[in-house]
């Protein structure tokens, strides 16, 4: 079927009208990513309460916030009170229910919080100097872990470097000491001696006792290889003996036999039959050799 011109023109502006919509729905969706895009980026990223160190979190918190360009005391109040915890948020409770809430909201809420649950510098102190500290990871951490304790610098770097050595294994501390000064050294050279120990099989103890059984099993392989060679020894004495044995029963047994075929024959005679000097008078060669004698 053909179509008619003014047909033609009335689907061709229908396309056109088609790819202009087409074109309008791909701008909008862009921009509404794009819209999307800045309002996560405007979301603070709080991450979950830290009751061991909640200045710590305090300050994560505010580089969240910073990041999102969120500087209202109150949205920084109300981002950073919803990643808290029921237990959390009773303790500040009396802040959150004020009306109209305080023009420094954020840091009221930051120094009850802090108040409450972080550890006290006394008792901090009281940890450093007990050595109570978590051993896990290398020793620059350790030492990290050690200076944390140690607020307002209340004890010098004599007393904190003996109390990190303490933290250090014991092949370790001889190496450390004589090889390096400072704090920072002290740290990076236990950390590069935790390494070799970590990619080597075994640690120097385990190294120590393989070798101890390593001598203990050559000198027992040793001790058999004796006992074989003993063996062999004592092996070849028995055929020996046993050949030595045969033969001396072989002989008695010719003996027996020549006995046997001439049972009438002396001994003289048979072991000396030129010249039987001994005869005897039963013997039946004796009337012959006493007649050649005579």
């Amino acid at each position: 079927m053909s179509l008619t011109p003014k047909q033609i023109k009335t689907i061709i502006d229908e396309s056109k009208a088609a790819q202009e919509r087409v074109q309008h729905l791909e701008q909008v969706l862009t921009a509404n990513m794009a819209r999307q895009q800045v309002d996560s980026y405007r979301v603070p990223k709080i991450p979950t309460f830290c009751r061991a160190d909640p200045a710590l979190w305090f300050m994560q918190v505010e580089i969240s916030l910073r990041n999102a360009r969120i500087t209202s005391e109150t949205t920084k109040a109300d981002s950073m009170l919803a990643a808290l915890d029921v237990e959390v948020l009773g303790s500040v409770k009396d802040i959150i229910a004020m009306s109209p809430p305080p023009p420094d909201i954020f840091e009221k809420l930051k120094e009850r919080i802090i108040k409450t649950f972080a550890v006290s510098n006394e008792a901090k102190l009281r940890q450093l100097l007990k050595g109570q500290v978590l051993t896990d990871g290398k020793p620059s951490l350790i030492l990290s872990r050690l200076r944390n304790l140690n607020v307002n610098n209340a004890v010098d770097d004599s007393i904190l470097k003996s109390l990190f050595l303490e933290q250090l294994p014991e092949q370790h501390r001889g190496i450390v000491i004589s090889n390096t000064a400072t704090l920072d050294a002290m740290a990076e050279l236990a950390d590069q001696l935790a390494d070799i120990s970590s990619s080597s099989p075994c640690n120097p103890q385990i190294n120590a006792v393989n070798a101890e059984l390593s001598a203990s099993q050559a000198q027992i392989q040793s001790l058999i290889e004796c006992v074989k060679g003993l063996t062999v020894k004592v092996d070849a004495i028995e055929r020996q003996s046993r050949s030595r044995s045969k033969s001396r029963s072989n002989s008695r047994s010719q003996d027996k036999s020549r006995d046997k075929e001439k049972p009438n024959l002396c001994y003289a005679h048979r072991k000396y039959p030129e010249n039987p000097t001994s005869c005897r008078s039963w013997c039946t060669e004796y009337a012959g050799w006493k007649e050649k004698k005579n």
